[in-house]
Formats: structure tokens, sequence, C-alpha cells
């Protein structure tokens, strides 16, 4: 069964340093977390995100080009798109995913025809739920908070958006959902190889 967790989108700055700091090691306390937990499913290994500075953390939370989602428990009377820097330090944490803009009207995306590009490209990565939070619907509501704000900025510049993910073969139930969800299997025969699935979803 599946239940209603409230999702957050985290903030690029704060007012208050102290607040700021706060999320900050939160964020990375259970980044590398996620890292520990499921190691498989990530590129990164723990040791080299061990390693970042709080510079690091600090200018890879601010980047303008990728969105944080963060599932929080039992707080799900909240909007998809709430951001609130004051409390969600404080909270439990049970789940993460980023979103990340690879292409905007600005940046990158244009071909002779158009000064735009052809659609919003973005890349939905990170994606992690506690092991004791699973099945229960919170990496779908992830997904759904994330392919939401994309949908939002694509309409404001008038295109339309495109999401891409990647997960290993062997992880059935995230085929399984990435397949309910209405992504598209791209077949690659050198990412087979590597037992590396990718999935796009226009909208």
């Amino acid at each position: 069964m599946g239940v209603e967790p409230s999702i957050i989108l985290l903030p690029k700055d704060h007012d208050n340093p102290n607040s700021w700091e706060k999320l900050m090691l939160r964020y990375k306390d259970f980044r590398l977390h996620a890292l520990d937990t499921s190691p498989e499913a990530y590129s990164p290994s723990s040791s080299r995100e061990n390693a970042f500075t709080q510079s690091d953390w600090d200018t890879r939370l601010r980047n303008p080009q990728s969105f944080t989602f963060v599932a929080l428990k039992d707080k799900g009377s909240k909007s998809p798109l709430t951001t609130e820097a004051e409390s969600v330090g404080e909270e439990l944490w049970i789940g993460m995913i980023v979103l990340v803009i690879l292409t905007d009207t600005e940046n990158g995306g244009s071909n002779e025809f158009s000064s735009k590009p052809r659609s919003l490209d973005c890349e939905l990565a990170g994606l992690f739920v506690e092991p004791s939070a699973r099945r229960l619907g919170i990496a779908k509501a992830l997904i759904e908070a994330a392919i939401l704000y994309g949908r939002r900025v694509a309409y404001e510049k008038g295109i339309p958006s495109l999401f891409k993910l990647t997960t290993r073969t062997s992880n059935v139930a995230a085929l399984n959902l990435y397949t309910d969800m209405g992504f598209v299997a791209e077949a690659s025969d050198y990412d087979h190889v590597k037992g590396i699935a990718k999935f796009i979803l226009r909208t």
C-alpha cells in the first residue's frame, strides 16, 4: 500500500547562514548515506564524494541547472513543490531525486532553423529511497514531483519536455516502475553489455 510523502524542493540559498549550512550538511549526509546504502546504483564512489569540501557541497546545492527533491516521512499535506528551508533540515528524509536540466533556451539545444531547443531535455538522477520505505510509492512520488517541475519550466519556455533516466538492468523493480509511468526504453547493445538500461519520457 502506498503512502503520501511530503516532497520538498530544496532551496538554493537562504538569508540565514546557519540555516543554509544546516540544510547543506543534511543534504551531504543523506547523499553519502545513499551511496553507502546502495553503492551499486551510483557511478560516483562514496570515497570520492566523502572527499568533497564544504565548498563542493555548497556549489552542488546551488547549481542553477539542478533541482533536488527530498521525501519527508509522514508529512503528506504539503505541495510537491514546497520549499521549507527552516524546517526541512530537521525532518526525517526517506528519499531523494535530482532533476538536471540539460538544455534550455539560453544554453544549447538550438538548431539552424530555431533559436530555441526542440525540447527541454532533463535528466532524473540520484534516485534513492530508504530500504525501510521502499515499495510504498515514494520513488514514484519523487519522480512525479521532478517531472511536474520540469514540465512547468518547459511550459514557461513554450517548448515540450523530455526526461531521461538510467538504471541497472538487474533492477527489476525500477524497470517495472519506469515502464508503468510511461517511460520508453532506449535500445543499445553497448549499454546492455554494461548492464545499463536507459529510459525516456516525452511530455
